[in-house]
């Protein structure tokens, strides 16, 4: 309940111009990805989790924020992904950016969907998104909010799916400093 009112009022400090508030720090957006991976193994503990994440990677980004945004990425790729395959977790440096890859596999997101996903309000049905985890309480804004979000930082954020590859969403935000292996 308390996630449902909190991306109520972020969506509407969006709608009325104030945007989403994020305090960035210089921080090891790593470690981040190790932790908030860890919160969803231990929620779900029957689902394969794989990870390929460096040992450090430097960046300014406001730890609250990005772990909700990870979390909401880690959480949508076990409610609709096939529970027999793992979901994955990928850090890695391209040019100037750290990215962030949580890829699943399942039934794709149909295209059509793939122009809104990340549109207010907007939710792909179970059937669509080939959902597995029982009824959905979400209001349609989690990516919406991680679309902010992730943009307030300097960054982008984007999805592919197909059947062939799984469902892959990646965010970009801008580093500080070379990732160390």
């Amino acid at each position: 309940m308390r996630r449902m009112i909190t991306d109520l009022l972020e969506y509407t400090r969006t709608r009325l111009g104030r945007g989403i508030e994020v305090v960035p720090v210089s921080g090891d957006f790593s470690a981040l990805c190790r932790e908030a991976l860890e919160e969803i193994e231990a929620a779900h503990p029957s689902r394969a989790f794989e990870s390929n994440v460096p040992k450090h990677s430097t960046t300014k980004f406001d730890p609250a924020r990005m772990r909700q945004v990870l979390t909401n990425l880690l959480s949508n790729a076990v409610q609709h992904g096939d529970p027999d395959s793992p979901v994955a977790l990928e850090v890695s440096v391209e040019g100037d950016n750290v990215c962030c890859e949580v890829r699943n596999h399942g039934k794709p997101i149909p295209p059509d969907a793939l122009q809104v996903i990340f549109d207010p309000l907007v939710q792909v049905s179970p059937d669509e998104a080939g959902g597995h985890a029982g009824i959905d309480a979400s209001l349609g804004l989690g990516l919406f909010i991680a679309r902010e979000i992730v943009g307030v930082h300097g960054g982008t954020i984007g999805v592919t799916s197909s059947r062939e590859d799984g469902t892959a969403f990646k965010l970009r935000i801008p580093s500080l400093a070379p990732v160390e292996r």
